[in-house]
């Protein structure tokens, strides 16, 4: 299967010179969590409200100066485009992530898949059951850190 069946098309980039208080204010306005962090539509980072919240409090940073790059996740897991949707979502399961940017090799944004997309989309596939299921097998404990039920 193709990945553009279940990408995101005109995915929002912020710059990583933007203010904490513009990032904020731009996934207010998208309705989203998380931004990804770009410069000439190149991905370099990501940036979510967890980010902005949590590292600036703990780092005492002026939300009104500190900029996106203060904060963002520079390690971000992507996929390619020439990838198919299966290697995208075995990168979601192992990886632990709801959103995967989509890049070319040139690592220009293209967009973004979901796991709700591949769960809607590719209910028929074995692909969205292995990924939801997984998922599912991890818990949230009360000190907010993700566990796996099998030991390691």
């Amino acid at each position: 299967m193709k990945w553009n069946t279940f990408k995101r098309s005109d995915p929002q980039c912020i710059s990583p010179n933007a203010t904490l208080v513009e990032a904020a204010r731009r996934m207010k306005m998208l309705d989203v969590s998380t931004l990804s962090v770009c410069e000439d539509r190149c991905l370099i980072g990501t940036v979510s409200g967890a980010d902005v919240t949590f590292r600036a409090v703990a780092r005492c940073l002026n939300p009104n100066t500190a900029t996106v790059c203060e904060v963002m996740t520079e390690d971000t897991v992507y996929c390619f485009d020439d990838q198919n949707v299966h290697e995208a979502g075995r990168i979601m399961a192992d990886r632990q992530v709801r959103r995967l940017p989509v890049v070319n090799r040139k690592r220009h944004l293209l967009g973004i898949i979901s796991l709700a997309d591949l769960a809607l989309c590719a209910r028929k596939t074995k692909l969205a059951r292995e990924v939801l299921a997984f998922r599912r097998a991890w818990s949230r404990t009360g000190d907010g850190i993700f566990r796996s039920p099998i030991p390691t």
